[in-house]
C-alpha cells in the first residue's frame, strides 16, 4: 500500500461517507473503509497490527480491520454527499428519487410482500 506517499505531507481535512473515512490531502485522499469490524483507536493501541497507522505531533490515530485505498480523483467526482444520512448536504427527497430510479422492482417488491400478507391468518 502506497501510503508513504502521505508521509510528510499536511491533512487537509477529515470526510466521513457511510462506512468511508476520508483523510484528505492537496492532490489525494487516503480512503479507510472499515468493513464489517473495522474500528479505529486515536492515541491508543489494540494487541492486533494495525492495517494504517498515522502519526501526527500530537497524536497518533491506528486503523484496524479495514480496507486501505489511495484515491486520486476530486472526492467529488467519486462521491454523492447528499446520499448520505450523516452529511449536512442529506437530501431526502434525492434518496428516494435514486430508490426508484436505481431499484425498479422496489415498487413490484413492496407491492407483492404487502398482497401475499394480506390473505394470512395471524
Amino acid at each position: 500500500m502506497p501510503v508513504e506517499r502521505a508521509q510528510g505531507k499536511k491533512v487537509i481535512d477529515f470526510k466521513s461517507w457511510g462506512k468511508h473515512f476520508l483523510i484528505c490531502f492537496n492532490n489525494f485522499s487516503i480512503r479507510i473503509h472499515f468493513l464489517l469490524f473495522g474500528t479505529y483507536r486515536i492515541n491508543e493501541e489494540k494487541d492486533s497490527t494495525p492495517r494504517l497507522s498515522l502519526s501526527f505531533t500530537n497524536g497518533t490515530i491506528n486503523f484496524y480491520a479495514c480496507s486501505v485505498k489511495i484515491l486520486e480523483e476530486p472526492l467529488d467526482e467519486i462521491y454523492d454527499w447528499s446520499a448520505d444520512v450523516m452529511s449536512d448536504s442529506w437530501d431526502a427527497k434525492a434518496a428516494r428519487q435514486k430508490l426508484k430510479n436505481y431499484l425498479p422492482c422496489w415498487h413490484a417488491m413492496r407491492f407483492s410482500i404487502r398482497t401475499s400478507f394480506q390473505g394470512r391468518e395471524t
